[in-house]
C-alpha cells in the first residue's frame, strides 16, 4: 500500500471522535507537504508572471512582507537524493540517514554546500574529495546509459555546463587524473570503443545516489 494511503487510514481509524496525538502529527505532517507543494507551484507562477501587467506599487508592498520570494530561494532550502530513477525531495532526518547507508556496489557522490565541498566514495568507504570537473565528470559518467565519447563529454560537460574551452586530449589527462585519484575507478567505470573513439560508461552492476540541494543542477538537465 503507497505510504499516502497508509497515513490516511491511520487518520480515518477515529474518524468520528477527536484525534489523537499520533493522528494529530500525522495531520500537521501532511498539511506540511502540502503546503511546501503549494508553495513551490506558487512562487514558480510568481516567476511567470513577471513580465505581465500588474500593480507594481500594490504589488511591491506585499514582495517585502513574504519570507520568500523567488523558487529558488524555497528549493535551496530543500534537500535532494538523486539515483538513476530520478530526483527525490526528501526531509533532512532522511537525507542524513541515507548517508550512513551504502551499498557493496552503490557510488555516493555529496555536495555539502556549508563548506562547499564535492565528495565521492564507493561500497561505503571514505570519502574522497574531488575539484569541480572532475565531480562532474564523474556523476556525468554515472548518469549516463551509454557509453560517452571524448568529444560527448566536451560537448556536454565542459562546454554546455562548465562553459570552458578544453580539447579532447585535456579531457583524457581528466580522466586519467580520476583513475589515479579514486582506487575503485575501475570498478564503477567501463571503457569500451565507439568505432575508433574510446568511450567510458557506468558498469552495469553499479548504481549512485547523489546527495545535494534540490536547487543543484547537473550536465544532464541544461
Amino acid at each position: 500500500m503507497p505510504k499516502r494511503c497508509t497515513i490516511l487510514s491511520a487518520l480515518s481509524e477515529q474518524a468520528d471522535g477527536e484525534l489523537n496525538d499520533t493522528q494529530r502529527m500525522l495531520s500537521h505532517m501532511i498539511l506540511v507537504n502540502c503546503s511546501l507543494l503549494l508553495a513551490s507551484k506558487s512562487l514558480q507562477t510568481i516567476k511567470e508572471l513577471e513580465d505581465s501587467l500588474y500593480d507594481e506599487e500594490l504589488v511591491e508592498r506585499y514582495r517585502g512582507e513574504i519570507l520568500l520570494q523567488r523558487v529558488e530561494d524555497f528549493e535551496r532550502a530543500l534537500y535532494c537524493i538523486v539515483t538513476p530513477t530520478g530526483r527525490d525531495i526528501v526531509a533532512e532526518e532522511r537525507y542524513f540517514a541515507e548517508q550512513e547507508k551504502c551499498l557493496p556496489h552503490e557510488v555516493q557522490l555529496l555536495i555539502e554546500n556549508d563548506r562547499d565541498g564535492l565528495f565521492v566514495r564507493y561500497g561505503g568507504g571514505e570519502w574522497i574529495s574531488l575539484d569541480c570537473t572532475s565531480f562532474y565528470l564523474v556523476a556525468l559518467l554515472l548518469h549516463s546509459e551509454r557509453p560517452l565519447t571524448g568529444d560527448e563529454i566536451h560537448k556536454t560537460l565542459v562546454f554546455s555546463f562548465l562553459e570552458r574551452e578544453v580539447t579532447e586530449a585535456a579531457i583524457r589527462k581528466m580522466v586519467e587524473r580520476l583513475r589515479n585519484r579514486l582506487p575503485f575507478w575501475e570498478s564503477i567505470i567501463e571503457t569500451t570503443r565507439i568505432g575508433n573513439r574510446v568511450a567510458r560508461r557506468r558498469r552495469p552492476d553499479v548504481t549512485y545516489r547523489i546527495f545535494c540541494r534540490a536547487s543543484d543542477v547537473f550536465p544532464w538537465e541544461q
